[in-house]
């Protein structure tokens, strides 16, 4: 991933008006939290009902996508995937010159730099942009949206982007940028960190022991997780996973005991037995002397 680039801090002192394509869950969050702010907010969605709640509190409903385009600088896309995405976006193409489109979708990297690269073409500002939110957290200070692709738009726009998310952050010109952050730490590192400590608890609770003794003990494990964390990504950007704490080893010898219980006593525990693999992997291409955090240089599939 390419370092940021530096944004400028300037801002455009003409109050941008708004267009949110797509009034679910999260579109409707985004665009009351613009509402709140004062900025003038046009909603579409393909059932219309769901636009009323939002024309209540002030927003502006269209009949097309193409017309909230149309008359509108920013616009935000907040429906299903990239393929809607773009069909929009091509219904309105000769509307797109000058611009600026924030796509907040879930895709694949590859989805992020072809759209960009199409939208850039039709003389529009492309950010792709990644929400690690739910809506109830739209428009807090501490809520965190990544952006990446047009310096010059999060530049334009960064009032109005970080009204919606007060921690939103700028992560470099490369549009795919925050998609590969979204499924580096939304999908693989959030949900599956969830995942896991579901199966743990599904066997605990299984075994009759008290879960408010796990509540009681949490802060600790999540203290030590983010220790754990911040060791390995210093590990890995000095390319170094000496330790002279526990080794790869060491936890392989533990997890294949722990797996074997529990799948015995009637847990599928695939995460569990996943990690397990990871690391098997690891030590038989010579670092079971290593920290935990040498699993990296056996991620590849080729490795």
């Amino acid at each position: 991933m390419s370092a940021p680039d530096t944004p400028d801090d300037t801002t455009s002192n003409q109050t941008p008006r708004v267009a949110v394509l797509g009034t679910g869950l999260m579109g409707s969050a985004i665009a009351r939290s613009l509402l709140n702010n004062d900025y003038p907010v046009s909603v579409w969605n393909r059932t219309p009902g769901r636009c009323d709640p939002l024309r209540e509190l002030g927003a502006r409903t269209v009949t097309t996508s193409t017309e909230a385009i149309r008359d509108n600088d920013v616009i935000i896309l907040m429906v299903l995937d990239y393929t809607a995405a773009r069909t929009l976006l091509m219904d309105a193409a000769d509307h797109l010159q000058g611009k600026t489109i924030a796509n907040l979708v879930t895709g694949s990297a590859a989805e992020a730099e072809d759209l960009s690269a199409w939208v850039s073409g039709q003389g529009a500002d492309y950010l792709d942009g990644i929400i690690a939110a739910y809506p109830g957290d739209i428009g807090k200070p501490s809520t965190l949206f990544y952006y990446a692709g047009n310096v010059a738009a999060w530049s334009r726009y960064k009032t109005l982007l970080t009204a919606l998310a007060g921690a939103a952050t700028y992560v470099g010109s490369k549009p795919s940028a925050a998609n590969i952050l979204d499924a580096a730490m939304t999908a693989t590192f959030h949900t599956v960190s969830i995942g896991a400590f579901l199966e743990g608890m599904s066997y605990a609770r299984s075994a009759g022991v008290d879960l408010s003794e796990i509540k009681r003990t949490l802060p600790y494990w999540l203290d030590l997780l983010s220790q754990e964390i911040n060791v390995a990504l210093d590990s890995i950007q000095a390319d170094s996973h000496t330790t002279d704490q526990a080794t790869l080893e060491t936890y392989l010898v533990a997890l294949r005991t722990i797996n074997k219980a529990m799948v015995g006593d009637g847990e599928r525990a695939n995460l569990l037995g996943a990690a397990v693999d990871n690391l098997e992997r690891a030590h038989a291409a010579g670092h079971g002397q290593e920290a935990l955090s040498a699993q990296i240089l056996t991620a590849k599939a080729n490795t």
